[in-house]
């Protein structure tokens, strides 16, 4: 299926701090189809609040988003479900459990931190996911300060089966311009593997898609631009494993 890939966003309704019902779900998703966006993966938390919705209930509200895509008659995008995890000593039990959702049923699993958390913490979490058997995505890289402008824990990370992802706000105005230009400079030198939207509604956090895929045609060569936008994604979804012996980028 032709266009672009968002592998992270709140827009199943009602589950976590994303979109409230289905009217604004079919809303924002009608926004993505306009910004290029063809393939979702719904994202919700896997902590929100003091009741996460389980994952039986993430299977079902896809399923009657899928129904209602039908009914505004959009027959070109297709739907994937997964959580945003939360990682903790009990996620990789979760994960075997299905009590928390990998990404469209492979062995990627989208993983966020608390922003100040410690490298050795953020590695030692990434150690146990790749041991236990999953391929392990980081949620809106830009976010962890414990990263920023430190290329040799991204590369460390890599090398240990760690897949990055940035949000597409770190191409707009919005995003400190400090730190865009460095996520930036991470994109054209092939250090970060996905972007995504990680929107939760249509007006404060949109699924806005557009503007990032001209930046990333126009500074990075064909070659990476299509790694980034299409073959990487795809590779999620298809489940198959990189080479961790070199680096996507290469």
């Amino acid at each position: 299926m032709e266009g672009f890939y968002d592998l992270h966003c709140h827009l199943l309704p009602g589950l976590d701090d994303g979109a409230e019902n289905m009217t604004e779900t079919m809303a924002a998703l009608k926004i993505a189809r306009h910004e290029g966006i063809r393939t979702v993966v719904f994202t919700p938390h896997d902590s929100y609040g003091q009741a996460p919705a389980g994952s039986e209930a993430v299977r079902t509200r896809l399923e009657e988003v899928k129904a209602g895509v039908q009914a505004e008659g959009i027959m070109d995008m297709q739907f994937f479900c997964g959580n945003e995890v939360w990682y903790t000593p009990d996620s990789i039990e979760e994960l075997h459990s299905g009590k928390v959702l990998s990404i469209a049923r492979s062995r990627y699993v989208l993983v966020e931190f608390p922003v100040n958390v410690w490298y050795k913490k953020l590695f030692k979490a990434v150690s146990e996911l790749v041991f236990a058997g999953y391929c392990p995505v980081l949620a809106h890289a830009e976010r962890y300060g414990c990263l920023s402008r430190r290329i040799d824990y991204i590369e460390e990370l890599t090398r240990a089966g760690l897949t990055f992802q940035i949000n597409t706000d770190c191409f707009n105005s919005i995003f400190p311009e400090a730190d865009g230009r460095w996520y930036r400079t991470l994109v054209k030198e092939g250090y970060i593997h996905l972007i995504a939207t990680d929107a939760h509604d249509c007006k404060k956090r949109p699924p806005e898609m557009a503007r990032a895929v001209k930046w990333i045609k126009k500074h990075c060569d064909r070659e990476l631009a299509y790694k980034i936008l299409y073959s990487n994604p795809e590779r999620i979804l298809m489940d198959r494993t990189q080479d961790r012996d070199t680096k996507w980028r290469k």
